[in-house]
């Protein structure tokens, strides 16, 4: 009877400990599945083609398997040294083991960024960023500034950016610029720093004014900066903007890349390749663009200039542009450059005025004695009240007449 009590001892141990360590691969795929998902489709999404292994982390739960294998891998050997020593009451220990692994080595994007632990600071506000590219390429701009106001981020340097851009997106930004804290054009984008983040944000700004061109040449730099190079995330973005340019030619190049070298996940390539190549390349000779293209370098001039030629050659979205262009203005507090602009272009001549432009025609016409009295949040508040950030050297620019 004794050696019967003692065997199920023995194996309420090692049951236990193998219990435990399921549980443990159960519990890390659920947690870290659903709680880091973004930064697990990055991963996948920031590796180059023939790592085969990372496609796998486009399904954020089967990712977070992949990463917790080995740590659960790890336990299982510990476990079974305590069963050959004849611990096997200490086996359930070894749990200890994956716990720490898992602790100590989060799931990163981005491999450089730094020794944080898992369930810390910066490893959420990782999460938090990929979740706001994800939403920005998504075009979930009210999902977007609804996950900025539950972070908090409304007022931080990056999230800021993306309020606007979401704004803008809306069509927003002209009537809820001055309840956020800009103080400059140059606050619209990144300007000058060449880091991931500030690539990944420049090109959807572009993209969301309908500059392809610069939105290919900010995905390629953004590429540039992985670890192992250009990466399946920005090959997908170059054949897309590509495509949308007309450049028949340079979309199928990525292309055929993405097709004859992504195995395991590429439901883009063949749906891109068979639903938007069809036609004929574009002509070389085609004079469209061609005096932006010939004369400026975008991001070489200060931002109200360079929308200054974007409006006046009428390249992307004329309505965005426009509204970057007078938001400029204001927050140059140039008025009467913001009413030359205003009436030459016709956005604005058959229909209501946003309260911010408004507010600045009123300014102008009383020759800065109207509406001092303005609440917080409006542009006659920040007339009177802020003062602006220093910006670069003015560029002359051509005449809008």
């Amino acid at each position: 009877m004794k050696q019967i009590v003692k065997r199920h001892k023995r194996w309420s141990a090692v049951t236990w400990t193998w219990a435990m360590l399921a549980s443990f691969v159960v519990l890390y795929v659920l947690v870290v599945g659903n709680c880091y998902d973004d930064i697990l489709r990055m991963m996948e999404g920031n590796s180059w083609l023939d790592d085969t292994l990372l496609h796998f982390f486009h399904y954020p739960l089967l990712g977070a398997l992949i990463l917790c294998v080995p740590m659960a891998l790890a336990g299982c050997v510990v476990a079974l040294l305590l069963k050959l020593l004849k611990q096997r009451r200490m086996m359930p220990l070894s749990l200890l083991v994956p716990l720490f692994l898992a602790y100590i080595y989060p799931p990163k994007a981005n491999p450089e960024a730094g020794d944080y632990r898992l369930f810390s600071k910066e490893i959420r506000g990782e999460e938090q960023y990929y979740s706001y590219v994800r939403l920005a390429d998504e075009k979930k701009w009210g999902d977007l500034l609804s996950a900025l106001r539950k972070d908090g981020n409304m007022d931080t340097a990056l999230g800021m950016r993306y309020a606007l851009l979401a704004e803008s997106a809306l069509g927003h930004l002209p009537d809820v610029l001055f309840s956020y804290p800009v103080r400059s054009p140059e606050d619209f984008l990144f300007r000058g720093v060449r880091e991931p983040i500030t690539c990944q944000f420049n090109r959807q700004f572009y993209e969301n004014l309908g500059i392809y061109d610069e939105a290919f040449h900010q995905a390629m730099e953004y590429g540039l900066l992985q670890p192992e190079g250009c990466c399946l995330y920005t090959l997908r973005q170059l054949a897309d903007y590509a495509l949308k340019e007309g450049d028949v030619r340079v979309a199928a190049k990525y292309l055929s890349i993405l097709d004859s070298r992504c195995t395991i996940y590429n439901p883009f390539a063949s749906k891109t390749e068979h639903g938007a190549i069809g036609g004929e390349p574009e002509d070389s000779s085609s004079e469209a663009g061609k005096p932006l293209r010939d004369d400026n370098l975008i991001g070489a001039y200060p931002l109200r200039s360079e929308m200054v030629r974007l409006a006046y050659y009428q390249i992307g979205d004329e309505q965005k542009t426009l509204d970057y262009l007078l938001c400029s203005l204001l927050l140059e507090k140039n008025l009467e450059q913001f009413y030359k602009v205003l009436t030459q272009f016709p956005a604005y001549q058959q229909r209501a005025l946003p309260r911010s432009y408004q507010e600045a025609l009123e300014i102008l016409e009383s020759e800065g004695r109207a509406l001092h009295d303005a609440p917080s949040g409006t542009y006659a508040y920040y007339f009177y009240n802020i003062q602006m950030a220093e910006t670069g050297q003015e560029t002359l620019m051509p005449s809008t007449n």
